[in-house]
């Protein structure tokens, strides 16, 4: 075990928090977890924000995050579309060196806060 997860106690506990830490909210992962995170910032995008910050192939946000869905439970394409440009989107930024894609850099896309929104479609 590296010096990183010296205090959990088996491989089995830090996969469950390397988990967490590459896909739950930020509210959602436990101490432990956190503790594996050596930057968060959250912040409140427009739909069309998002979009503009994705690189060419959608797989990065800002040139240097990785996207991933909250959870992994990721929109269809219906869902994501039906949302207006002027939805809230929550994006948790995280560099951990649990998370073993992109040198631990993710941008969490929390989909539970947009949901409410659809129902606003074209309001802003």
């Amino acid at each position: 075990m590296s010096a990183l997860h010296s205090d959990i106690t088996d491989d089995r506990q830090y996969t469950q928090l390397a988990y967490e830490v590459g896909f739950y909210p930020w509210s959602r992962i436990r101490e432990g977890g956190k503790r594996l995170v050596v930057y968060h910032r959250s912040t409140i995008l427009w739909k069309w924000e998002v979009l503009q910050k994705l690189d060419e192939n959608q797989l990065l946000l800002d040139d240097e995050f990785l996207v991933r869905w909250s959870y992994n439970n990721i929109p269809t394409k219906k869902e994501w579309d039906d949302l207006s440009d002027w939805s809230k989107v929550v994006v948790q930024y995280r560099i951990s060196p649990a998370i073993k894609d992109n040198g631990g850099r993710v941008a969490i896309i929390v989909a539970t806060n947009w949901i409410q929104d659809k129902t606003r479609k074209g309001n802003i």
